[in-house]
Formats: C-alpha cells, structure tokens, sequence
C-alpha cells in the first residue's frame, strides 16, 4: 500500500511540473506576441541587435569542450597588429601567456616589447612578465579624442560583457545544449557584419552600419580587418573570417582562462554521481532486500502474534525489532492462550545467556542457527526440516526452495544457515548465545 502511495505521488510530481512548465512557456510566448503585436506601427521601436549573431564552430563548445592552442596564439597576434592600437587589456598579465604555449623566455621578450612609465618625468621601462597589457591611452579624454568621442572598451571581459539574449524558447534549449558561446559569436558576426546601410537609412560622418551591433546599428569603429592584414606562419588563411574566428576565441580565453580545465572536472564529476547514485541503489537494494522477504513472509503465516515473545537475549537485532513490528500489524489477534503465556513470560526473570560447549552440548535442532527465530523454524519443521543435519544435508537448490517457502529466501544465503549447520555438526559451538532455559528446552524436545 505505501509502495503504490508512493509510486503516485511521483507521478502526480511530474505531471504538476511538466504543467507548470508548459504553463509557463505559453505565458513567456504570449507576452512576446502581444509585445509584438504593440510595436507593429510605423513607430517601431527595432530590437538590437537586427540579425541575431551567427553560430560558429568552436573547439570549446560543448561539455568537453578544449582550447585550440594555435588558434589562441593566432587570436594574440591579430590583438597585438590590431586591436591593441584602441583597445586595452587591463585584467590580463603578460605571465598568463604561458597558458598559450609559449615559455617563460618567450613571454618575457613579448612583455619587453611594450613600454612602460617609471612614475619619474618622461621616463620608461620595458615591460616584465608581471606587468599587464598596457593602455594604448594616457586618459579617457585622449581616447575620445582620438575615437570621434568614443571610448574604446577594455577587451578583458569583452567575450563575457558581449553576449546578446537569444530569447524563447531558443533559451530552454540552450539549458540542455550547455550553449555559452553566444560572447564570440556576437564578436565573430560583428567583425564581419559591416555591409552598406539599406536603402532609406542615412549614417552620420563618422559612424558605420552593422546590423549585428548590440546597441544599435551603427557604431564608431571602422571595419578594423582586412585579407591579408596579419601574417600567419602556420598556413591558417588570412582572411577577414579567419581573423575574426582567431580574435574572437582570443577573447574567450582572456575572459574565461580556466573554461576548459571547469569543463573536464565537471564531466569527471558528472561520471563520479552517476557511479556513485548507482553505487547507492544497489547497496539500499541488498540492505532491505531481507526485511522485505521476511515481512511479506511473516504477514503470510497464519501464526499468533505473541509466538514472537519468547525468553531471548536482551540484546535484540534491529531486523528482529522491525520484523516483528510488521507481524504485529498484519497477523491475527493472539488466542486467549497465547495472552497468558506472553503475561508469565514477562513476568519471569530472563535467565543469563551461555555459549554452548563444543562436543559437549550438542543438540540437533535448527533453532541454534543463528538468525532462525521461533517463527522460521516452525515453519522449516512443518515442512520437515527441523534439525541440523536436514538442513546440512541439501543441495544449494534444494536449499533455496526450501528458503523460498518459509519466506526467506535472501536470509538464508546471508546468514549462511547451511555453514552454521554444518559447523555445529562438526563439533564447533553456535555462532549465538543461547539461554539456558532454551536450551533445557531443545535437549527435552531432542530426547523425545
């Protein structure tokens, strides 16, 4: 009963959510359509940017997504020959170079290529390999002055700080692809977005038309890549696409360094729970696979309630506690006989327990297995198996069989019923203490 409470309980859960889910889904799609429906005057306001960003293909997309070493060292080069004439890198020091393969005497010549002020009138050092990529501008102000009043933004985070919504329900589905390159695809398309402004459309002197613009569409910056602008040595083509491709991962790099090495511990993680979750259902599996049995077993028998109580140890198992727990509940009510037998049994003292001596004591009866309460070996002595050597005796099959009937057909294997059998009959004492009285009535029972 409380198995199938729980199975629909599970299942009204996820009918609930799948019901908010969808629920939610149509208000977000409503609300878009509505909002679209208001703006379709001659009063539109546009959305930025016009064209969605192009997906490219990258080496760290995906969840085992890696860095392609060359193209980051191509992406530097294009900063260095381009982009570093406007645009800073102030979060970036020389030493996280070596991230790129180069050596520590390779990025101590690269860093010594660049200036810098000693704080003493007009005076300069070469850079070392703790300095940062410097400024191209002394202030704000010579930067508008040299950009028709534009500041040109720090590359440093620029491929996180650029990343453009992607709307419903193309989001939902980004949650599943693990899709977070939406940075360099926004400044992959805009490098190669630039195109002649549509018919209609008048640009400012000095402005420039790019549909993919995030913020409108037109901006300050000139088309800065050309063919054949940057030289290559290791035969990559030099065209605009491949420039923006390497400049663009560049700046993934630069924003997220540690993007890879987070991508392979978090799949290595992923396979550890997955493991580990199926670790646990297999051992919760086996743990409760025998208070199943027996509890099924048990509420199957037709025998009194009070048969449980009998003169045992006082240290109790917790399978015994629960499984009579569950015979209490299901069996029927206890005879008139039984109540009195339990009331004497309670009332007498509970004698000390012994270890029964090897060779000595020796008693062929199935209730010294230990693990066989009063109730089992009833029921094995009804099926004609209530001593040692018919137990000792049957074959592993036989065995489960028998097992099987009395309502125990994991504890028999786990208790290891037949060794104990066979131990006893050779000589060894049994695995359990026993009391003395149990024993006076074992011996009487034998003897008979």
């Amino acid at each position: 009963m409380g198995h199938g409470k729980m199975k629909l309980n599970k299942i009204v859960s996820t009918l609930a959510g799948t019901l908010a889910a969808t629920l939610a889904g149509l208000c977000v799609a409503f609300s878009l359509s509505v909002t679209s429906s208001f703006a379709s005057g001659d009063d539109e306001t546009p959305h930025y940017p016009l064209k969605h960003p192009k997906e490219a293909s990258w080496s760290f997309a995906g969840p085992l997504g890696h860095w392609d070493i060359g193209q980051l060292q191509r992406g530097l080069k294009v900063y260095k020959e381009v982009c570093s004439g406007c645009h800073s890198m102030d979060l970036v020091a020389f030493r996280n170079l070596t991230a790129l393969g180069y050596s520590d005497k390779q990025v101590k010549a690269f860093a010594a290529e660049y200036d810098f002020p000693t704080g003493v009138d007009d005076e300069t050092r070469s850079g070392k390999i703790t300095d940062r990529f410097p400024n191209p501008f002394a202030s704000k102000e010579e930067a508008k002055e040299s950009n028709n009043g534009a500041v040109p933004p720090d590359f440093s985070l620029m491929a996180k700080a650029r990343a453009p919504e992607r709307g419903f329900p193309t989001f939902v589905f980004d949650i599943f692809t693990l899709y977070a390159e939406n940075g360099p695809d926004y400044i992959y398309s805009l490098l190669t977005g630039y195109e002649d402004a549509p018919a209609g459309r008048e640009i400012d002197e000095g402005l420039h038309y790019n549909p993919y613009f995030i913020a409108g569409d037109v901006l300050a910056m000139a088309a800065p890549l050309s063919d054949d602008l940057v030289d290559y040595d290791d035969g990559s083509p030099q065209t605009v696409d491949q420039y923006s491709k390497d400049i663009s991962a560049f700046l993934m790099w630069a924003a997220e360094p540690h993007l890879a090495e987070r991508k392979s511990m978090g799949f290595k993680v992923l396979i550890f729970l997955a493991i580990f979750a199926a670790l646990l259902y297999f051992v919760k599996k086996q743990v409760w696979a025998g208070l199943k049995t027996e509890g099924a077993g048990n509420a199957r028998s037709t025998t009194p309630a009070a048969s449980l109580v009998s003169a045992t140890p006082k240290t109790t198992s917790a399978k015994t506690t629960v499984s009579k727990k569950v015979v209490a509940k299901k069996v029927a009510a206890p005879t008139v006989k039984a109540k009195a037998k339990k009331a004497s049994a309670t009332k007498a003292k509970k004698p000390a327990a012994k270890r029964l001596k090897a060779g000595v004591d020796f008693i062929d009866d199935i209730e010294l297995v230990d693990g066989i309460g009063a109730t089992i070996a009833k029921r094995l002595q009804g099926e004609g198996y209530g001593t040692l050597t018919s137990i000792a005796k049957l074959s592993g099959k036989k065995m489960a069989e028998v097992a099987d009937s009395v309502g125990a057909s994991k504890r028999y294997e786990r208790e290891e019923w037949q060794v104990q059998a066979r131990e006893m009959i050779a000589g060894k004492p049994p695995r359990a203490k026993v009391d003395q009285d149990t024993v006076a009535r074992l011996s009487a029972k034998a003897k008979k």
